[in-house]
């Protein structure tokens, strides 16, 4: 499930550092702006 796979990511992600620090690190598209990730990671900190 793409709810899963984000929730692994950002466990990657953070590995000791905070969330603004894991996005400078995101190789983002065009199809993929940090707009429309937000939601799905709102969901994802609230677990």
């Amino acid at each position: 499930m793409v709810g899963e796979n984000i929730h692994i990511d950002i466990a990657v992600w953070n590995n000791g550092t905070n969330t603004a620090d894991a996005f400078n690190v995101v190789p983002l598209t065009d199809d993929e702006p940090v707009a429309d990730l937000l939601p799905a990671l709102k969901g994802v900190g609230s677990l």
